[in-house]
């Protein structure tokens, strides 16, 4: 047996004696209004739960629940401590987490399951999802993950009660297949994507403001996504043909006229984007999807931002040199990526022709193409729905 599928398998010995042992916390009484939230992982204070959450401290729905956060290093959070109803809880003090992990009526993260835990048949388990359409193949559609690696997802989705999806697609052929979900799905759209429906100029002006951004630069953002795994993410290699920064902005000046910024963000499982040129590293700015909001042209690869950008019918390039071997050593798609809402770009030489050919009323017809192929769900209520199903549950 090799040393993944040996690793693999240990570690799904591991998760059911896990199960097993944490049982002792069922002696605790379940508390129905108490409501544990985790995004990616205890890493941060964003994405699907930070916007349900934050909804809910304002619905007089919600007024007599608990509001639990998880955070690996809590002592980043303590703004939020400060809101009402909320206590903030470190993921890393495992008798208290898992104390409230098992107590709480109602479960919200975005990624990673709880395999490892017994979660109680009354608890209810909602999976909002963190990437939005499809991208990377994942889970049992992933060639090379082991029978003990494909185990542990089964055993997490059973836990689930409720999988929230933005698109026809993406429940058909992540949820159902890739994830071996057989629960509920709510077709709902994302509630992280309200925001892109919602806005107002003023939220805007905070934006551009906290990220240090002139009221009249025009935003390039480049958000690749990690290569490798989750467990053993890599940065962009250096092997690979890096984007040409200035060559990006000066073709864009030309043809749009203005002036344009060059913002990097790194992914959270591999950080660092190699380019000293850009004028903005944005990579620790908390709320991937203010950044979103704000920018005006996305570049990224393989990362499912190019969904949340979609659904502004905003212009997004697909920067793509490594696209081979990404094929060939990665994971793979779910759809060709020449159906995906980008404008494909293979090498450096070729951005003065894609940008310079760029019209809009073409490329909001292929958007429009892409979004309706995926059978979007996506609405601008996502998190109303999200709330008025929990609520009657």
């Amino acid at each position: 047996m090799e040393l993944y599928a040996l690793r693999e398998e240990l570690k799904y010995i591991v998760k059911h004696i896990m199960r097993f042992g944490l049982k002792a916390y069922w002696l605790a009484p379940m508390k129905e209004k108490r409501i544990l939230f985790m995004a990616n992982m205890g890493k941060g204070y964003l994405c699907n739960p930070k916007y349900i959450y934050e909804s809910m401290l304002d619905d007089e729905r919600f007024a007599g629940y608990e509001f639990i956060w998880c955070f690996n290093n809590p002592e980043d959070y303590g703004f939020i401590a400060q809101k009402p109803n909320t206590k903030v809880i470190c993921k890393k003090d495992h008798v208290e987490f898992f104390k409230y992990l098992l107590t709480s009526g109602i479960v919200v993260y975005n990624c990673g399951g709880f395999s490892y835990a017994p979660i109680r048949k009354k608890q209810f388990l909602i999976e909002t999802g963190h990437g939005g359409g499809l991208q990377k193949r994942n889970g049992f559609l992933q060639e090379g993950k082991s029978k003990a690696s494909n185990k542990g997802i089964t055993l997490a989705s059973k836990d689930i009660k409720l999988w929230i999806s933005s698109s026809k697609l993406q429940s058909e052929m992540y949820t159902r297949q890739a994830m071996a979900y057989r629960g509920e799905i709510l077709d709902s759209g994302y509630p992280r994507t309200d925001l892109f429906f919602k806005a107002t100029s003023e939220q805007k002006e905070r934006i551009r403001k906290n990220l240090g951004v002139g009221a009249n630069e025009k935003i390039i953002l480049y958000a690749p996504t990690f290569k490798g795994d989750e467990g053993h993410a890599v940065a962009l290699s250096k092997s690979v043909e890096v984007i040409d920064v200035y060559l990006v902005k000066d073709t864009l000046k030309k043809r749009f006229g203005g002036d344009w910024v060059f913002a990097k963000r790194g992914h959270q499982y591999s950080q660092q984007v190699d380019i000293d040129t850009a004028d903005y590293d944005w990579t620790k700015y908390p709320d991937m999807q203010e950044i979103l909001l704000v920018a005006d042209i996305l570049i990224t690869d393989y990362s499912s931002c190019l969904w949340d950008f979609a659904i502004m019918h905003k212009p997004c390039f697909l920067f793509v040199p490594d696209l081979k071997t990404y094929m060939n050593k990665d994971r793979g798609f779910y759809i060709p990526i020449e159906k995906w809402a980008g404008i494909m770009v293979y090498e450096n030489s070729e951005w003065k022709e894609k940008i310079e050919s760029f019209e809009s009323t073409q490329y909001n017809a292929v958007v429009d193409e892409y979004l309706m192929m995926m059978g979007s769900y996506e609405n601008g209520n996502a998190t109303e729905t999200v709330k008025t199903r929990i609520l009657r549950r």
